[in-house]
Parts: structure tokens; sequence; C-alpha cells
């Protein structure tokens, strides 16, 4: 019989890096009898369970989903899930994170039981919410935001585990902490593949290890990110030009909120109330889901200094005008060309210092 294992996520806990690892050994994967078809599956579980839209689909349609396209994606996925059991395979996993915020649930359990999986198991990696606010912060100004964490809600684990919990009651559920000393080995991959049962069929150490994705940004890359999203830089292709050029750079200070921010969010009432939920549910040999240690954290937090910012400004300014060299549309061109707030903002007082 074929057991099934699908990781939902959530977002900003190492989906990436396993969604990665399993499609680079896909065809390993298969001949050790592990079936994944993770670069199209993912977007359709993604659509058929949340939005009803791929990230392909949502550039093409906007907001609003075309009538029936849910519909032909939940066909779609139940055509690849007959596809894959015909080749008999003893495993099937997938990886989703977008599953965790999916709003129909219900019809991911209707499609399941039209199949005999012997064992089904939801893989989940959880991280302490002041660390996913700080790497979804990130994720904002690397893509499209000013630098506000005020505007990032608090992260809930405890709602969307129990409606897993309550629609597949028969399931198994493997839930760690996103934190090294929680994983197998120390390392995601590893535990990943020993959770989903990859590590009981293949040797895992035989495999490709996907390369480090989603790098922490310094304190200076996401002040100037932060700065030309404010001031005026909206074509989306030009900034992840400039994002490319950014993550090239090195040698900056790290970017932290301070302590009083982190347990602000973290040990909030509403925080530790979710954490306990989950502990109760889900763990019955921990005492506390998370380490709620935050002597790591400085005391009134680490943001860019004026000379890292005016040098990685520098350095991306050279990098990109020498690969326009025709236009010369360098960074600092850009800024100043647009609105004379930028001459205000704290950017534009470090270069006038020059």
């Amino acid at each position: 019989m074929t057991e099934l294992a699908i990781h939902i996520g959530p977002p900003k806990a190492g989906s990436t890096s396993i969604q990665q690892f399993l499609q680079i050994n896909e065809s390993a994967l298969l001949d050790a009898g592990i079936y994944t078809d993770q670069h199209r599956s993912r977007e359709l579980l993604g659509a058929a369970f949340r939005s009803g839209m791929t990230v392909w689909e949502q550039r093409e349609f906007g907001e609003r989903a075309p009538a029936g396209l849910k519909q032909r994606h939940l066909d779609e996925l139940e055509r690849r899930l007959r596809g894959a059991q015909a080749s008999n395979p003893r495993l099937v996993v997938f990886s989703a994170e977008g599953l965790f915020s999916g709003d129909r649930l219900d019809l991911l359990r209707d499609l399941l039981q039209r199949f005999r999986f012997s064992r089904i198991r939801f893989i989940c990696y959880l991280r302490r919410q002041d660390r996913w606010a700080v790497s979804v912060l990130k994720n904002r100004v690397r893509n499209k935001n000013q630098k506000n964490l005020d505007k990032i809600k608090n992260r809930r684990y405890a709602p969307r585990l129990l409606q897993f919990k309550q629609l597949f009651p028969d399931a198994e559920f493997y839930i760690r902490p996103f934190v090294d000393s929680d994983l197998v080995e120390y390392d995601l991959i590893e535990d990943f593949a020993a959770a989903a049962g990859i590590a009981d069929r293949v040797d895992v150490s035989a495999l490709a290890k996907p390369e480090r994705v989603n790098q922490k940004w310094p304190a200076a890359a996401l002040e100037l990110m932060s700065a030309i999203n404010a001031y005026g830089l909206d074509d989306p292709k030009r900034r992840q030009r400039i994002a490319r050029v950014i993550d090239s750079c090195e040698g900056y200070a790290d970017f932290s909120i301070s302590r009083d921010q982190a347990i602000a969010i973290a040990g909030s009432r509403q925080a530790i109330a979710d954490n306990e939920t989950v502990l109760a549910n889900f763990f019955s040999d921990r005492q506390r889901l998370f380490n709620e240690n935050f002597d790591d954290y400085p005391e009134a937090g680490a943001d860019a200094g004026d000379d890292d910012l005016k040098a990685l400004a520098a350095e991306v300014i050279v990098k990109m005008t020498q690969a326009e060299p025709a236009g010369r549309n360098g960074l600092l061109q850009l800024l100043r060309g647009k609105l004379k707030a930028w001459r205000r903002s704290r950017l534009g007082r470090t270069f006038a210092r020059r």
C-alpha cells in the first residue's frame, strides 16, 4: 500500500529548502519508489485549497479567479495522484506551504478520501513568533514594502493545526519547532527526510542537498530596499534585479529587533496561549513549545549605521551601472530623480554628507 506525506508549511520555516530538495532529487527518489511532482504540485495544492489560482494565474487574472478554475485545479490534482498510484510507489511526498493558510481544507479531505493511502502524515515546522515576524518583514521589504514591523500580525498556529486534526482524525502529525537543536542531525533536510519516511527507503546522504536559499539580509539592505520601495521603484523586474545585486554584497552588520520588541511579539498573552494549545494537542514530551529566552537579542535592536548604509548603496550603484552600462540607471540617480522627499530621507541625508 502507498503512504502519503505532505509538508504543510507554514511559510518562512524552511519550506523553500524542502521543496528544492524534492525537486532536484525527483528522479533519484522515483527510483527508490518515492513519487514527488514538486514543481507543479506545490502550485496546485496552494491554489486548489486557498485562492483558487496559482502565482502565475494571479498575475494573469488579478485577485478574482475565473469561474471553475478551482475545480480544474482539483481535477488536475486528482489526475496526478491517480497517475502516481498507477506507478505503484511506496511513498508519495508533497510540500506546499500554502496549505497552512488554505480556507477549503475540507476539499483536501474529500480528495484524499478517494484514495486508499495506508498512512497519511502531515509535517509542519513552527518558527517562534518573533523570528517569524522578522523573516516576514525581510521578505516584504525585499518585494515591495517599507520596513514596518508594526504592520505584521502575530502568527497563530493552533487554529489551523486543530482544523487539520479535526478534518484528518486518522492522520499522523509530525510537528517540530524550526530550531536546529530540535532537528535530526541538526539539519532540516535530514529531519524532513526522516519525518516523511524518505530516510527509510533511500540513503539521504547520497541525495543532492539544496543550496542555501533566502539568505539573511543585513540591516543596511533592509534600509536601502525600504527606501527604494518608498521613493518610486514600481518596476518589479527592476526591483528583483536590485535585490539580486544586494544578495551579492557581503560584510555588513546584521539586522535585529530589540529584546523588548521580541518579547512583545513572542511573549504576548496571545502567543503564549497559542503555543500552549499546540503543546497540549500535539506534544506529550515537552514542557514548552519554544525556548523563551530572549537574551540573544540586543537591548536596543541593531539597525543600519550610516557607514554601512552608505557603503552598501555605493556598492550596489557600482554593480548596477556595470550591469547596465548603456542606461547608467544607477541606484543613486534613480532615487534622486524621483521625489524631493528622498533628499530628506535618511538615505538622502547620508549621501549628502559624502
